[in-house]
């Protein structure tokens, strides 16, 4: 994105700044109680809710959203009455109103069905900010785990990421990407108020969390079951992040952290030039295609231009055009450092009630490591036959990496009246990563040409953007026996720029007397190369839902239907330039071992009557196979039912998705990757209330996986680390999967959970990454022909205090999730593989999938002294990377166990922190083992952090 349309998106949210402004400079003084009513049973708002200040003529109704707000009152102690037909009237004695603030009463309100006729409660044993949560949970239509604002708070979670540690089965990938349930990113969805998100990284599916703000946050829910309402493209689970609408007080915060890396921070790394602007995610130009090759202007060739005197001029003038900068260089690494801010509030107009909420996060950050290890190995021989796995290349690796991420979001709500609201969301992200790597040793093909020793090297820089926008509407038609209508429309655009990508790799070969010289072969290795990619891809998406309630003898029934749209257009384009070798008789040596004067040798050098002598000169390698045109269009539709049957309800519902996907690479000779599929998913599940605060659930339902647009392009990359060259597939089918689960929870206490669940997932034709060492280090996806999962979540939510008194200020959130899954490999593969090993198991598990994932939280908060401490332990199981076609092992990722520890003490609106993350410091690994030894495919570790923070905010 250029800096002109990012100064626009800055001058925008500043001028939304501006005009909200007022709004909160104008706070009334006087106090007011505000909160939500709902259903004790089913979480359900209750609209229209007479409530009434005892004493007085005050009150007010609850809204279709259950929410309302008594504005205006003088500081004291109020009591207040909450009535409404069939529901025992429920009395909340002392409620303290202190001038310029709201008072919070969430209310759950019981049936007078079980003979009760009126409730008193003080409001101290009331004010439970998670009992809205804890009542949607326990009467959703849907299996799910919920993460209250509450709970965020108290833990000192920064962001979406760090508050889905906690939730059962979730395990969270590079501190950004959430993996459910121990399946990969294809199986899991992300959702902001119910609207999905795409993800800033065009080449998966996941969203970043880590770029949403706690502050922001009503609550997280996410979904590990389907219903017939949301979109079929998940399995694992679907994470729903609600930000508040109306807040209840004007809320401001202010965070800034620093953290040092005791492997990385102030030591030198191996890290590109900066551009100015990098420190904000983009590059400045520094990294552009030089304006002389950009539009139509070809490259001379060289062989014309050594007896063309314009010609030559012109290749001299266009190789010229470029820096000679072609390795990473030593500098010294800085300490991360990170920013972060919110604002909400809410306040009456003539017109109706506006409530908004913005904020933004920024984040410097650094990794670095010089003992890591890279390696491809393939099986020759058969597995009887042979000893050990034989190395295609086996080489040490050094890393250093940059990231940005800046991250705004926005939200204005408008309250037009009771029953109608618009709320505009508004979110922007910027991402900028800058690596420099080496790698360096034993390659088998530069082995065989004679060369000792292999080396690589790469100089990277990406930078992404996400720029989406949704507008909502919730409106209750009480002319239509109040019936329900929710619409959403979003738009979206996300783009991948990687700005003079270089990479090259050379050989060390011995010239005798004990003499080595450096070798860039054009028979062994890969030219210089200099890439310039750029994606683009657009995204809109259109809801309409429509739910009509039913009241009879047998209890409230709910009819819901509805429609939705999603389209997707991206283009992608490569341009490749290659440095060639003129006549130059000078060589490597001769610029004393400096690669970047070696490539300063360029261009014309000499010239003699009859020709012109070039060093190094460039070579237009762009081509049009490497570029490719996509686009998606999903269209669906649905009907759904909520039927009471006593203790008993059963939701039933069935969507239809028609999606097609169109992948086709700019050479026409290549075939078009293609799925035009139309699939019906049904969903039925049946919750059964054991007792007023047990349920027992069960639920069966169909749900789909698709491939992404790379996958289905069916070209080749190489990712330019001495690794694997990635081929797309054309011949892609999507993932059908049959998911049945099983759940008993039982809710003790506000805010506390014990939960068991048992889940079973049936797919076919499901997609994997399968590697052949020996076709040129080529990687691949593929479907198989069907896979099995077998699960089984245990939950625990539960204060402390009923063990001994004086730990009621300690309370552990644990979850551990055991996951089996058994992928049947294709015939013609088991064939081939059973030649080299015939004892070899006709399955293998599903790629992606941790047979268990361990999540343990600790924390203690003393709210009279301001102290608290968060201890966090999380821990995933091996799971298998990729597979190895033929008899050679598969690659498995190695299970690591991450523990970090939070400290903090406020002061009144200051909060202080010491965060020391990483504390094992596990090693990342990615390993085959045959015979009892392990080879590693990619291995390094990230080092321990150390963190200062403060938060400000009240």
């Amino acid at each position: 994105m250029s800096p002109i349309v990012k100064t626009r998106s800055t001058c925008l949210v500043l001028l939304v700044g501006l005009i909200l402004w007022p709004g909160f400079l104008s706070a009334q003084s006087k106090g007011r109680i505000a909160g939500r009513v709902v259903d004790a049973s089913t979480g359900e708002p209750l609209f229209g809710v007479n409530i009434l200040i005892t004493g007085t003529t005050r009150g007010t109704t609850t809204d279709f959203e259950g929410a309302y707000a008594i504005p205006n009152l003088d500081a004291g102690v109020y009591t207040v009455m909450y009535r409404y037909i069939t529901y025992a009237t429920q009395t909340v004695t002392d409620i303290t109103v202190v001038d310029g603030k709201a008072t919070v009463m969430d209310i759950a309100m019981k049936s007078d069905a079980i003979g009760l006729s009126e409730v008193t409660v003080t409001a101290t044993a009331n004010r439970q900010t998670s009992a809205s949560l804890l009542s949607i949970q326990r009467g959703a239509v849907s299996m799910q785990d919920g993460i209250s604002l509450e709970q965020i708070s108290r833990s000192g979670l920064g962001n979406v990421a760090e508050a889905m540690t906690k939730v059962t089965g979730a395990s969270v990938i590079g501190g950004k990407y959430v993996y459910v349930r121990g399946l990969g990113d294809r199986y899991s969805s992300t959702h902001l108020n119910g609207m999905e998100l795409p993800s800033a990284d065009p080449d998966k599916k996941a969203f970043q969390l880590d770029l949403i703000p706690s502050r922001l946050l009503d609550n997280v829910i996410t979904l590990k079951t389907f219903t017939a309402d949301r979109p079929g493209n998940f399995s694992g689970g679907l994470v729903d992040v609600s930000t508040k609408q109306f807040p209840d007080n004007f809320s401001f915060s202010f965070s800034m952290s620093t953290s040092y890396n005791d492997q990385s921070s102030l030591t030198d790394g191996l890290l590109p030039r900066r551009s100015a602007t990098d420190w904000l995610g983009y590059d400045d130009g520094l990294r552009a295609m030089p304006t002389l090759l950009t539009g139509d202007r070809a490259i001379p060739i060289h062989i014309e231009a050594q007896f063309d005197r314009d010609k030559a001029r012109q290749l001299d003038e266009l190789t010229r055009s470029f820096r000679p900068e072609m390795v990473p260089t030593t500098s010294n690494i800085p300490v991360d450092r990170s920013l972060g801010f919110s604002m909400g509030s809410q306040f009456a107009t003539p017109i109706g009630q506006f409530g908004y909420v913005f904020g933004g996060s920024y984040k410097n950050s650094f990794s670095s490591y010089s003992d890591g290890r890279v390696g491809i190995y393939k099986l020759v021989g058969g597995v009887e036959n042979s000893a050990e796995l034989v190395a295609v290349n086996a080489m040490d690796d050094s890393r250093s990496t940059m990231d940005v991420d800046i991250g705004l979001l926005g939200s204005l709500s408008y309250r037009l009246s009771k029953s109608n609201r618009f709320t505009l969301n508004y979110i922007r992200t910027q991402s900028g990563s800058s690596t420099g790597r080496e790698i360096a040793g034993f390659w088998d093909e530069a082995n065989e040409g004679g060369m000792l020793s292999y080396e690589s090297r790469v100089l990277e820089y990406t930078q992404r953007s996400l720029e989406s926008g949704q507008l909502m509407g919730l409106h209750l038609i009480e002319g239509l026996g109040n019936v329900n209508l929710d619409w959403n429309l979003g738009l979206a655009r996300n783009t991948q720029e990687q700005p003079d990508l270089r990479y090259f790799e050379n050989g060390i070969q011995e010239i005798g007397n004990g003499s080595n010289t450096y070798s860039l072969s054009a028979g062994l290795f890969q030219r210089p190369s200099r890439f310039f990619r750029d994606l683009d891809e657009s995204n809109r998406i259109m809801s309409v839902d429509l739910t009509y309630p039913v009241s009879t003898s047998n209890g409230d029934f709910k009819f819901k239907g509805g429609v939705y749209y999603q389209g997707v257009d991206r283009e992608f384009t490569e341009n490749r330039f290659d440095i060639n070798q003129g006549r130059s008789t000078k060589t490597f040596t001769d610029f004393d071992l400096d690669w970047n004067r070696y490539f300063a040798h360029a261009g014309l050098v000499d010239s003699t009557s009859s020709r012109y002598v070039f060093g190094n000169y460039l070579v237009d390698a762009t081509s049009p196979k490497n570029s490719y045109d996509a686009d998606s269009e999903t269209r669906a539709a649905y009907l759904m039912m909520e039927a009471p049957l006593g203790d008993l309800k059963f939701v039933l519902g069935a969507r239809v998705e028609n999606a097609t996907i169109r992948a086709a690479s700019r050479d026409t000779l290549l075939p078009i990757g293609r799925l035009d599929n139309t699939d019906w998913l049904p969903s039925l599940t049946a919750i059964y209330a054991l007792t007023e605060s047990m349920n027992l659930r069960l639920a069966y339902t169909h749900t789909i996986a698709r491939p992404t647009f790379r996958e289905l392009a069916p070209y080749a990359t190489f990712d330019f680390y001495g690794s694997f060259v990635f081929t797309g597939n054309d011949t892609l089918a999507r993932t059908l999967i049959r998911n049945m689960d099983v759940r008993y929870e039982w809710y003790p206490n506000p805010g506390e959970i014990l939960a068991v669940s048992v889940f079973y997932k049936d797919l076919q034709n499901p997609i994997e990454r399968a590697i052949r060492p020996q076709v040129n280090k080529n990687m691949t996806v593929q479907n198989v022909e069907a896979g099995r999962v077998y699960g089984l979540e245990m939950e625990v939510r539960k204060n402390l205090g009923f063990l001994f008194e004086p730990l009621r200020r300690f309370s552990i959130t644990s979850n551990l999730t055991f996951v089996r899954s058994f992928v049947d490999i294709p015939e013609d593969e088991l064939f081939t593989i059973r030649v080299e090993d015939p004892n070899a198991e006709s399955t293998r598990p599903l790629v992606g999938q941790s047979p268990y994932i361990f999540n343990f939280d600790l924390n203690y908060t003393h709210e009279e002294t301001g102290y608290g401490a968060d201890l966090t332990i999380n821990r995933f199981s091996d799971r298998m990377h990729a597979v190895s076609l033929g008899a050679a092992p598969d690659v498995y990722e190695r299970g690591v166990t991450s523990m970090n520890l939070l400290m903090r003490k406020s002061f009144g609106n200051l909060e202080i922190s010491l965060t020391f993350g990483n504390l094992l410091n596990s090693t990342q690994r990615y390993t085959q083992e045959f015979k009892g030894k392990s080879y590693p495919t990619m291995q390094y570790a990230s080092g321990r952090t150390y963190a200062v923070g403060i938060n400000y905010g009240f």
